[in-house]
């Protein structure tokens, strides 16, 4: 069964495509974007692509929402970004808001997700990841987790509840920071050029060292070492050649051991015909170091 297409209040440039299926939705993917990139820029191929007779019917099953925050991504450090991300998730899930119906009365009465599938690129990894740990800094079931303890006696294992269910699929993410090389990075150090990249807000937090991309990667790894909570273990695809971000995954992350042929850091999460492998990467992961 198609979705069909809806907007999403408070949200004028994100999309939704609605599953037509009212009898069978149980989860809901959301994509989240990348610096200077948009939802429509770098998603628009699942659009159609999902609803594709030889796509899984997988997708059947589930509502698709496409974040847009464009210029944010530009001018707003990535904290805010990723609080702002939190906050769409959290209107989104488990039970979306009845407007989004609208247009369809009769598509579907009142329900709640049950599974739920982040997807990000680049930049847009590293501000779900943020999220996750801000769902994860507001559980009060999980504070002794949030500094090291003891491993002779460790707390019993919380149920992931919430936003903690969620699975991540990563797309060339900006998790270790952003590094340019080759021609992008002999362009972005040029006098004006320079002068306006690097006094980017978002900029100025991706830099490998910097504290949000630290912070992120530490914090995450701790909890990843001590809870069986899947938000805390992203699956990867790099891209083949990459000259934007730094690619290094955080120790309990599982990658594709082969890389797509051909993919660069901006088509790598851009499925086609001849390149349905997003599409599968979304829907299964890695299994055994393959997509």
């Amino acid at each position: 069964m198609p979705h069909c297409r809806s907007f999403i209040p408070g949200y004028s440039k994100s999309v939704a495509f609605l599953s037509e299926n009212d009898t069978n939705v149980n989860g809901a993917v959301v994509f989240v974007h990348g610096c200077s990139g948009s939802a429509k820029s770098t998603w628009t191929d699942f659009y159609s692509l999902i609803d594709d007779p030889l796509t899984s019917d997988w997708w059947e099953t589930r509502d698709v929402y496409f974040y847009h925050y464009r210029w944010d991504s530009v001018f707003r450090q990535i904290s805010r970004n990723a609080s702002s991300v939190l906050g769409f998730l959290r209107m989104l899930f488990p039970s979306p808001p009845r407007k989004l119906f609208e247009a369809r009365e009769a598509l579907r009465g009142e329900f709640a997700y049950s599974e739920l599938t982040l997807v990000g690129h680049s930049e847009g990894g590293l501000l779900l990841r943020k999220a996750i740990l801000q769902v994860a800094s507001a559980d009060q079931r999980l504070r002794p987790f949030h500094q090291s303890y003891n491993p002779g006696s460790p707390p019993p294992q919380p149920q992931a509840e919430g936003l903690e269910i969620a699975h991540l699929r990563l797309f060339a993410p900006a998790i270790a920071g952003e590094a340019l090389t080759g021609f992008l990075g002999i362009l972005a150090n040029l006098p004006i050029i320079g002068a306006l990249t690097h006094s980017s807000a978002a900029k100025k937090t991706m830099a490998p060292a910097g504290g949000p991309v630290t912070v992120t990667r530490e914090e995450t790894t701790r909890h990843a070492a001590n809870l069986n909570m899947p938000c805390f273990r992203a699956h990867i695809l790099w891209a083949d050649k990459d000259s934007v971000i730094v690619e290094q995954e955080y120790a309990h992350d599982f990658c594709c051991l082969t890389r797509p042929p051909g993919t660069s850091h901006t088509s790598v999460c851009k499925p086609k015909a001849s390149y349905r492998l997003p599409l599968t990467f979304i829907e299964s992961g890695v299994v055994d170091e393959k997509c």
